[in-house]
């Protein structure tokens, strides 16, 4: 009973850290909850420009349980792309997700690998932004002609049940690892408080590039690195996206660090101890 009791004071106050900052003050224009939840995931997780994260949602009623969808490039010239479809679910309490909301979304994403299935979306009311999204993409070619991977990502401010988790893990089985991802309120809590409360980190970062690439100068509190590194390496990013910078650092301070090809930690000040460093991406 304790250790129930200490979950349930964790959960609620890591709701409470996520409701702070994923809030309709802070997303503009969006009206439903799920929206304004996967605005702050694809800004402080996926790392997507404030704006440019905005043109990959659906904030509609009539979505097919899809509320966003990236086409992420290829890592490697011999892969594919990969179709992102995303779901996201915002109770009004840290309450338990259960599995059928996942095998609807499954279920839903299995229409987006066939020429037919995103054709059969187009009967009845589509939601616009999704029909954008779509034609946007060119999916129903790029399908047809065998182009895309698929996977899906679940965001919620509930927590997994353990019948739901255990779906996550018949999913994979089958699937391929990493084809259902869930950042739920566990996942989500630690990246929340540390959005809200940017702490010391010590770390060290392996960037690759040579010597004669870069510009070092040393100073009294240690060294400043001017240097192109290749953004792909450390972040995907979603075909559409303008060739901002990926990697950005405060003021001598490194902003995230790279987990399943997603910004596992947000973009907050978290300082590098060991050296001060500033990096230009190369981005083409």
């Amino acid at each position: 009973m304790g250790v129930t009791m200490k979950n349930v004071a964790r959960r609620a106050k890591a709701y409470k850290d996520l409701s702070s900052i994923a809030s309709p003050s802070a997303s503009e224009g969006l009206k439903n909850p799920r929206s304004i939840l996967l605005l702050w995931f694809l800004r402080h997780v996926m790392g997507i420009d404030d704006l440019e994260a905005y043109d990959y949602i659906c904030d509609g009623n009539e979505d097919e349980g899809v509320d966003g969808l990236i086409v992420e490039p290829p890592a490697e010239p011999d892969e594919k792309a990969t179709l992102v479809l995303l779901q996201s679910k915002y109770p009004q309490s840290p309450s338990a997700v259960g599995v059928n909301a996942l095998k609807h979304f499954v279920g839903t994403a299995s229409s987006f690998q066939t020429v037919s299935g995103i054709q059969s979306l187009y009967v009845g009311s589509l939601e616009p932004e999704l029909r954008v999204l779509i034609d946007r993409y060119d999916l129903k070619q790029r399908v047809d002609r065998n182009e895309l991977a698929q996977r899906l990502i679940f965001v919620t401010a509930g927590y997994l049940n353990p019948r739901a988790k255990r779906y996550v893990s018949e999913v994979n089985a089958k699937e391929g690892t990493g084809y259902l991802r869930v950042y739920d309120l566990d996942d989500l809590a630690p990246i929340a408080a540390a959005f809200r409360k940017p702490s010391m980190v010590r770390a060290t970062e392996s960037l690759a590039c040579a010597k004669t690439e870069r510009f070092t100068s040393t100073t009294s509190t240690g060294k400043v690195v001017i240097a192109a590194i290749k953004a792909a390496r450390y972040q995907r990013r979603p075909e559409s996206m303008t060739a901002h910078s990926s990697i950005s650092t405060f003021g001598g301070n490194f902003g995230a660090t790279v987990f399943d090809g997603l910004w596992k930690a947000p973009f907050v000040a978290q300082p590098i101890t060991a050296i001060s460093s500033h990096f230009t991406t190369d981005l083409q």
